[in-house]
């Protein structure tokens, strides 16, 4: 699932993504617009339209979203399509995950207990470790890209980016990122540890736990 950022300022005509009716579009992501869904079966999607490179980068980047497929995890949303559109456009289809982000239960709620936030860093960096074991990236772990599902489990959305397209949300943009270097693992792991000390509201203990993450050379 796409994290939902703000919403279109007009109406929006659905592009045509083989195998699956578009109906809405329900805002923009990092990386394009996000639209509600249903697939041949009449099963809920969110369809994400994602711009690619032109040429032989774009066939790559295509072939590195397709991989993501595999990459099934308690703590991924789900990626089960990834479609090529005309127009160096690729359109990336995932599960729905219900519920509210990080960013706003830490809004609701206040800084996290120490305990919470531990059980945060291990789901997680299972997950992100999970995408690395792939040779994938995530690129933008923040608040508004984690859903806390049913039962309080957290799940990292907004993989159809994989990295390459987006920057990064201000305040979890690793340093070598900022000074224009790609997006790589090392990246990924930094920006976890930021979001946890950010969730715990710099609970002394998370900050001695993520110190080392924090603190390493990409």
């Amino acid at each position: 699932m796409r994290t939902l950022r703000r919403r279109p300022a007009g109406p929006s005509r659905a592009p045509t993504v083989p195998g699956y009716a578009l109906l809405a579009p329900l805002a923009f992501g990092a990386t394009g617009a996000v639209w509600s869904a249903r697939d041949e079966a009449g099963r809920p999607v969110a369809v994400s339209v994602v711009p690619l490179p032109p040429g032989p980068r774009g066939a790559a980047q295509l072939r590195r979203l397709g991989r993501l497929r595999t990459a099934r995890h308690p703590h991924l949303a789900d990626v089960r399509d990834v479609v090529g559109l005309d127009g160096d456009r690729c359109a990336v289809v995932t599960e729905v995950v219900t519920g509210p982000t990080l960013a706003t239960v830490r809004a609701a709620r206040g800084p996290l207990p120490a305990a919470e936030a531990a059980g945060l860093l291990t789901a997680l960096g299972a997950a992100l470790g999970h995408l690395h074991e792939r040779g994938l990236i995530h690129g933008d772990v923040s608040p508004t890209n984690v859903v806390l599902a049913p039962g309080g489990v957290p799940v990292l959305v907004d993989l159809a980016g994989e990295g390459v397209v987006e920057r990064g949300t201000a305040g979890f943009v690793p340093p070598e990122r900022v000074g224009g270097a790609p997006p790589g693992a090392p990246g990924d792991v930094w920006a976890l540890a930021r979001l946890v000390l950010w969730a715990s509201g710099e609970d002394p203990a998370v900050a001695a736990a993520v110190a080392p993450a924090l603190a390493a050379e990409p």
